[in-house]
């Protein structure tokens, strides 16, 4: 029979704390840690993040009392400076910008999509005149603004304008 290593000796005086998961760095965090850094990006505020995770490990048997708010912000922080807890937060911020955040070609068809009256309003009535004028406006000002920075005229002025005549 083969001697427990020291991270198993630990594990079963902690069991289920321990079982988490290796990240894409190869940092083998705690399902607590987990929970904390998903709270995290989900609240913005480390106390509340880390007060969530302690009822959460209460729900799963693993602790049998929450802090107090002074010792809760304490030991959020004192997580946060760990650097495996800060590069996997990072990287769960990066995806939720990724999914939440319009990028420059979402809102370039945006405004190109209310400037040709495909987009309705709340009411479900056509975007007026004025809204598919400034939506125009706005198109030629970074469409004309990325021309100008690929040309390497960045500061170049435009004067922009439309005429609705027939």
């Amino acid at each position: 029979m083969r001697a427990r290593t020291e991270e198993e000796r630990h594990n079963m005086k902690h069991p289920g704390r321990y079982k988490g998961a290796l990240t894409e760095n190869g940092d083998n965090l705690s399902a607590s840690d987990l929970q904390f850094i998903r709270f995290l990006v989900e609240t913005g505020q480390p106390k509340d993040a880390y007060i969530k995770m302690t009822e959460w490990e209460m729900e799963q048997g693993l602790r049998d009392y929450i802090p107090k708010d002074q010792s809760a912000y304490n030991t959020a922080l004192a997580k946060l400076r760990k650097p495996e807890i800060q590069a996997e937060y990072w990287k769960q911020m990066e995806m939720v910008r990724e999914r939440d955040v319009a990028d420059a070609t979402e809102v370039m068809m945006y405004f190109t999509n209310v400037m040709r009256g495909e987009i309705k309003d709340q009411f479900g009535l056509d975007a007026s005149l004025s809204d598919r004028t400034q939506a125009a406006r706005e198109l030629a000002k970074r469409t004309i603004d990325i021309e100008n920075r690929m040309a390497g005229k960045p500061d170049a002025v435009v004067e922009i304008a439309l005429n609705w005549e027939r």
